[in-house]
């Protein structure tokens, strides 16, 4: 926590310590007006108050109302001003984490932790600067100020006082490791739960379909039990300290009215005097009863801070390069090996030699689990090898700022990834700088102008997250003109028609040979009719090249590329054979 203070910047610690200082003025205020209202009192009782000179208590009374309410005002607003300074900062320091991370991190977090870190964790630090510092350190210093008053009206009164604060604090601190395991648990078992209900929500029309089976519902029923189980502890590890903390309190503030009255009946203390110690030392104990809401506030807030801390001092990937992009933009992977699970050495990819030579095309087909998206992965550095070297032109592609990499390099996926907003928003995510005509001529070639055309307002026409509205052909036809737009030399299409059906195919394939064109392009297809015309296939297997080649000579060898081939035709003429009979039904019932 103290890094976070040190991290404020100036005008943020300017800003709170006006906020310290204006809380503080509302405190002894407060103090200052039942100081007052407590002589008047006195002095009508007493009959040194008279009626021409009580209006000066009654104005006394009326400013510090009024400066009260002046500085509740100016300190919400200073201190809450603050506190959304820093919770910007920290959200913008994270997304440029964010950015930095290997795909590695996204495969060990959960969404839900990502997710509720960046929301909940990060404006839980605005309630940092904006209540529990500002309110913790005013209320210090307003203890500090009438614990002085109170020692100058009666130090051995006062100082039974202290001791009984004092035992009230080491109960308090005592207890605060055991709420903080108690919290951490609770929030852990908080993100599973919220994690199992994301995959229960996501999957609902899949458990609709196959209702006998409750799996995802007796997990995310675990999750709730162990997450109440958690809560319940939590509950009973606060009660338990918090009892013991305010029964100190108690005790420290019936030692102050038993000792007063003692001291009293010794002549020692007025009873003037007296009341007003009591009354001072009920002012001088609210914020130790306060302390609650800052013990309980501090837990979850060092909780969240040392999951920001986790994301934001986690490793990040390597970018130490300094070259510029090479000219060419043949590819080499030179004898790579990469395992996913290093330490029971399962290698995802072995020895792999491959060349793509500038703009042309080269496939990789091949089993599920054979290694092609991994090698994809690897050349867009969301891994890197564990041996062996992956160049562009010649250049290691570690030598090559990451930024500038990935600004060479456009991905057209099978999911594609569309923004809430106009079509003409989402296509200027391949290049802010474009004019219209260039947007344009950029969905011309990728097959979708017309239909862009079509819509209620063509280009800015505005679709849904996720490209809701629009058909998967046209989704793909989007991101393919998002890619045309970027103009990278080095081209990426992960699977990018095996969801589509043969009309939009026929489209995409036209969008994609423009997209390709003086292009060098990697794709990955299990339609493997869509690729029989690249330059050259390579054939994986359990993360081994077994064979390489053109269309014709694969075929001709008669091996896996021949085998995955003659499945496919066999599965397209069930497919066709089916259609026709469902026809051929169709039409004699018509007839009938």
């Amino acid at each position: 926590m103290l890094a976070l203070l040190r991290s404020l910047q100036a005008r943020e610690l300017r800003l709170m310590t006006g906020a310290i200082i204006t809380f503080s003025i509302i405190d002894l205020a407060g103090a200052a007006a039942i100081f007052t209202l407590l002589y008047m009192v006195f002095g009508v009782v007493n009959g040194t108050i008279t009626h021409n000179t009580i209006g000066s208590y009654w104005l006394g009374l009326a400013v510090l109302l009024f400066i009260q309410a002046g500085a509740t005002t100016l300190g919400d607003l200073i201190s809450h001003e603050a506190g959304y300074s820093l919770v910007g900062r920290l959200r913008e320091s994270i997304a440029l984490r964010l950015q930095q991370f290997s795909l590695a991190f996204y495969t060990k977090e959960q969404l839900g932790e990502v997710s509720s870190v960046v929301h909940k964790d990060v404006d839980t630090m605005e309630m940092v600067v904006a209540h529990l510092w500002t309110r913790m350190f005013a209320n210090i210093l307003v203890s500090i100020i009438l614990g002085s008053y109170l020692f100058y009206t009666h130090w051995q009164l006062a100082l039974v006082m202290a001791a009984g604060v004092s035992l009230a604090l080491a109960v308090l601190i005592a207890g605060t490791r055991r709420r903080q395991q108690a919290h951490a648990v609770n929030r852990a078992d908080n993100i599973v739960m919220l994690g199992y209900f994301l995959e229960f929500v996501k999957g609902m029309p899949i458990l609709k379909s196959y209702k006998k089976n409750d799996l995802l519902q007796r997990r995310l029923n675990a999750a709730v039990k162990q997450f109440e189980l958690s809560s319940t502890r939590l509950a009973n590890a606060v009660a338990l300290v918090l009892g013991h903390y305010f029964g100190w309190l108690e005790i420290s503030l019936a030692l102050v009215v038993t000792g007063g009255a003692y001291f009293v009946l010794g002549n020692e203390l007025t009873v003037v005097e007296f009341i007003l110690f009591v009354v001072m030392s009920k002012e001088f104990l609210k914020p130790f009863f306060a302390a609650e809401s800052y013990y309980l506030n501090y837990i979850v807030v060092t909780n969240s801070y040392q999951r920001i801390q986790r994301i934001m001092t986690s490793p990040v990937l390597p970018d130490t390069g300094s070259k510029g992009f090479p000219a060419s933009s043949d590819i080499t992977f030179e004898n790579i090996s990469f395992a996913y699970d290093r330490q029971n050495n399962r290698e995802a990819l072995s020895k792999i030699n491959i060349s793509l030579p500038a703009g042309s095309m080269t496939a990789l087909v091949g089993p599920s689990g054979s290694g092609k998206t991994t090698l994809t992965n690897l050349l867009l550095r969301f891994y890197d090898p564990d041996d062996g070297h992956i160049r562009i032109g010649g250049v290691d592609i570690r030598d090559i700022p990451y930024d500038t990499l990935l600004s060479h390099i456009t991905v057209v996926m099978q999911d594609t990834f569309l923004f809430s907003g106009a079509i003409y928003e989402n296509l200027l995510m391949g290049n802010q700088e474009a004019i219209e005509t260039q947007v344009i001529i950029a969905a011309q070639q990728a097959m979708i102008h017309e239909e862009i055309m079509a819509l209620p307002a063509d280009y800015n026409t505005v679709i849904g997250e996720g490209g809701a509205g629009l058909s998967g052909g046209q989704r793909q036809r989007l991101a393919i003109a998002r890619a045309i737009l970027k103009g990278a030399e080095i081209i990426i299409l992960d699977e990018a028609t095996s969801n589509i059906d043969p009309i939009n195919e026929h489209c995409i394939q036209q969008a994609i040979s423009n997209l390709a064109r003086n292009r060098t392009v990697l794709v990955i297809a299990h339609h493997l009719r869509t690729i029989k015309n690249a330059d050259q296939i390579i054939v994986l297997e359990n993360g081994v090249v077994v064979e390489a080649g053109n269309h014709t000579t694969l075929l001709g060898n008669g091996q896996l590329y021949a085998a995955l081939w003659n499945a496919q035709g066999r599965d397209i003429k069930n497919i066709n054979l089916e259609n026709s009979r469902r026809m051929d039904l169709s039409k004699q019932g018509s007839t009938a």
